[in-house]
């Protein structure tokens, strides 16, 4: 193999398989260079002045990091994908999605550009430029249902990359009139205004809102409860003056028999303490939440705003 290309190839190996012309050029490499490699089939060009080195289909990851490549150094990956990309609740997959500053800069093909002249602090994640997790979720807010955004938000409240009061501060330093996903976030955070834990996961965000929509009584959240000989069970919802706990049951909760009896003796040692305990699954909050709602309006015993009589 060519000297320059033993040295490109450490180069790609270190940027996820990608090369620029500036990269091949600083490396003493030509133009005329670079179209015999792509002439070939060694290289793809992915976008004008971006080439894949090898052959393969590109991971999102790699799309991300060309794109920005294309786009310039400013780029920053944005808004849905920067959801995506910091791995929060809510949205499993994502459109290349980057914020630039600059007005002619160019636009790579298949890739969402908003344009922004905001300077504010820029993180990485995998060698990906990326926006902060606040900006990111204000963002996103402008473009996915106010449900994705509680679950990003919860996401990232758990991980500890951003707590309501930080996000409050973000939003009265960035936010305003004008600024679309404002107040979507600022509604998100006002949720968990004087609380100290986020949901436990985004099965109980998704039930958190179905009690909301049916005027049901905020419960306390991830609450514990003392057990027969004297250890803690923590219960996701709460209702302590009515002695009432729910429990959301996702999928990994019993994953063998051996995890089932496990939550079965739990539950035996939560309910002998004199608390009453309902369960719901994801299946029936996703296809029956009214159903879902009336059940548990009957367990707590009233009616839609009311039942603190």
């Amino acid at each position: 193999m060519h000297e320059l290309d033993l040295h490109l190839h450490r180069l790609a190996t270190d940027n996820r398989r990608l090369l620029t012309r500036a990269m091949v050029l600083d490396a003493g490499g030509t133009d005329e260079f670079i179209d015999v490699r792509l002439r070939r089939g060694q290289w793809l060009a992915i976008h004008p002045g971006v080439y894949l080195f090898g052959v393969g289909p590109l991971t999102w990851e790699e799309r991300l990091r060309a794109a920005q490549l294309a786009a310039g150094h400013e780029a920053e990956v944005s808004h849905r994908a920067a959801i995506v990309l910091w791995g929060l609740g809510g949205i499993a997959n994502a459109p290349v999605e980057l914020s630039v500053r600059r007005d002619d800069g160019p636009i790579p093909g298949g890739v969402i550009v908003h344009r922004s002249r905001r300077i504010e602090p820029v993180s990485e994640i995998r060698g990906i430029a990326v926006t902060g997790v606040e900006r990111s979720l204000l963002e996103a807010g402008s473009l996915v249902p106010a449900v994705v955004i509680e679950k990003a938000f919860s996401t990232a409240w758990r991980r500890n990359l951003t707590t309501p009061a930080k996000t409050q501060w973000y939003l009265d330093r960035h936010g305003g009139k004008g600024r679309r996903g404002t107040r979507r976030l600022r509604d998100v955070v006002a949720l968990y205004a004087g609380t100290d834990r986020a949901a436990g996961s985004d099965g109980e965000v998704a039930f958190l809102r179905v009690l909301r929509e049916a005027g049901i009584e905020e419960p306390v959240r991830q609450f514990p409860v003392a057990l027969p000989g004297g250890g803690v069970g923590v219960v996701d919802f709460a209702w302590p003056e009515r002695g009432k706990l729910v429990e959301f049951v996702g999928l990994e909760s019993h994953a063998d028999s051996r995890a089932h009896d496990a939550d079965t003796l739990r539950e035996d040692d939560i309910k002998s303490t004199g608390w009453e305990l309902r369960r719901f699954a994801p299946e029936s909050l996703r296809t029956r939440p009214e159903e879902v709602a009336r059940r548990v309006l009957r367990f707590l015993g009233g009616s839609p705003r009311c039942i603190d009589g």
